[in-house]
């Protein structure tokens, strides 16, 4: 564990702190104010909860001191002095000045006849130095100005507990609700004012609202939310109206799928949202909410439609550019774990977790299907299937690692794969074949590498593992144990690649982390 320092417009590391200084991860973290952010202070995650002090250009440790046994949720230096801070978390908030020894002094907030909080969540600092703290009872606590003891506070503020407290200059405040997902706005003497913001349900509930730039010459705000969206809104009331900047997943996100031709790419998961994203501003382009969980996605070779596989046995058809539904369909009895067209369009392939490949013949340019047959010889569920570029073939992996081959017109198991050695196929995402023999390290099992891809002009080949990397190797990768480049930036799982049509950047998605990350490919 470690802090990383980011140019935030080029996203290079500038300087990685601590490494060796922390027992876990980082819990939160936080730049100096005063002396324009030459200071950075982390806590441990560690059982004393350390909190550090560091002059992060020189990367040198000014001051160090134990924070307690409970959970520590935020950190942040006062606006006016860097030599002063302020932690809360677990049933506490708490006041530090560093003495110039290399030690740091504590004080712990003082409840006295207040009712003590389960949790204090958030703060910030007022016009006049005193800290504003938000908690899990929906009370906000005024802490004078270099004390540790309340001078003011209001109850029930928020329905549930206040997750975001936020200052400005001129003494205004926010205050951000979980459970009642409003956004209220407060003067400097503490006073609520009647205009609020309430974000739409489907949003999920505030996790963080701060001030935003102006919209038509009035300040707006910004909320973060648990349904990884970010908002955008004002109080005036003739533009209260909240829109998105950008939609999130928000729970695992296993589909992904790139556009043929254009820059576009779209993702599915467990959250039920279908996201069709533009890779080059990286802006969602539009997203919509299905009935069921998704697993796996993929566009029509002509582009305009996409047909995403579901938890249970259904797979839906849409409109590429405007998310419209026009087909959908049940079929087997299981989870549908993969889906893909034929290079030339006409067939339907979806892989199932019932152990069998239902194909589909497809006309009117994707708009009509019918049944065609059903691909049965696998022992387990099926993981990955490519085609031929002929259209005429496939190959599939599944759960028990088998590699098997079809033909498509008769729906029937190509018993010999030696027949298969010289097909050209349209695409590479199996992660099992002669041609990917490589890309397993040393004490893999079958179930670490989740996803692999291989690129259009057949250059290169990524995948996707267990500990959250991007490997990165030449195609075909047949020497066994090869060495990748590798890339890392997920916290889980990675569940899906693939490459934009370019070939000059690589997408992934994460598992539990939830997240869709854009790699550019250097020499």
């Amino acid at each position: 564990p470690h802090i990383r320092i980011w140019n935030v417009t080029s996203l290079q590391t500038l300087k990685v702190v601590g490494l060796g200084s922390f027992q876990r991860g980082i819990c939160c973290v936080a730049f100096s104010v005063e002396d324009g952010g030459a200071h950075v202070v982390g806590v441990d995650d560690g059982n004393d909860h350390n909190l550090s002090v560091w002059e992060w250009e020189n990367k040198k440790k000014v001051a160090e001191a134990k924070g307690g046994n409970e959970p520590v949720l935020a950190v942040d230096f006062h606006p006016s002095d860097s030599k002063r801070l302020v932690t809360c978390g677990k049933s506490h908030i708490a006041f530090w000045k560093l003495n110039g020894e290399k030690k740091i002094e504590k004080k712990m907030g003082v409840f006295e006849k207040h009712a003590k909080p389960k949790y204090v969540l958030c703060f910030a600092f007022g016009q006049n130095g005193e800290v504003i703290s938000g908690d899990s009872n929906g009370n906000i606590f005024i802490w004078a100005n270099e004390g540790n003891q309340i001078s003011q506070e209001i109850t029930a503020v928020h329905e549930g507990p206040i997750f975001s407290i936020e200052s400005s200059a001129d003494g205004m405040f926010l205050s951000g609700g979980g459970k009642d997902r409003k956004v209220f706005l407060w003067d400097s003497n503490y006073n609520k004012s009647e205009k609020q913001l309430e974000i739409p349900e489907e949003s999920g509930t505030v996790r963080s609202a701060i001030w935003g730039p102006n919209v038509a010459e009035e300040r707006s705000v910004l909320v973060g939310t648990t349904k990884n969206c970010i908002l955008q809104g004002t109080f005036e009331e003739d533009n209260k109206q909240f829109h998105y900047l950008t939609k999130g997943h928000s729970e695992e996100t296993w589909g992904l799928c790139v556009h043929p031709s254009k820059p576009l790419f779209v993702t599915c998961g467990y959250d039920k949202m279908l996201c069709l994203w533009n890779s080059e501003d990286k802006s969602l382009v539009w997203a919509k909410q299905l009935e069921d969980q998704l697993q796996s996605v993929c566009i029509h070779p002509n582009g305009n439609l996409l047909a995403v596989a579901t938890q249970n046995n259904k797979f839906q058809v849409l409109d590429a550019d405007t998310g419209e539904e026009f087909y959908s369909c049940e079929v087997g009895s299981e989870q549908h774990d993969c889906i893909k067209y034929s290079p030339d369009g006409c067939y339907l392939a979806v892989g199932s977790h019932d152990n069998f490949i239902y194909l589909f013949t497809v006309s009117e340019d994707g708009k009509q299907y019918k049944k065609h047959g059903r691909l049965s010889g696998h022992s387990s569920y099926i993981t990955h299937l490519d085609w031929s570029k002929d259209s005429q073939h496939l190959q599939s992996n599944s759960g028990d690692y088998e590699i098997l081959y079809w033909q498509a017109k008769d729906c029937k198991q190509v018993s010999s794969g030696y027949s298969m050695r010289d097909t050209e196929w349209d695409t590479w995402s199996c992660v099992l074949g002669f041609p990917v023999r490589g890309i397993w390290p040393e004490g893999a099992d079958g179930t670490d590498i989740n996803t692999c891809i291989r690129s259009h002009s057949a250059q290169y080949l990524v995948n996707g593992d267990d500990s959250g990397a991007l490997n990165i190797f030449t195609y075909p990768c047949t020497k066994l144990k090869s060495t990748p480049n590798v890339g890392r930036g997920h916290s889980s799982h990675v569940t899906a690649v693939g490459f934009l049509a370019t070939d000059s950047h690589v997408v992934s998605t994460g598992g539990k982390d939830n997240t869709v990350m854009q790699w550019k490919l250097e020499s």
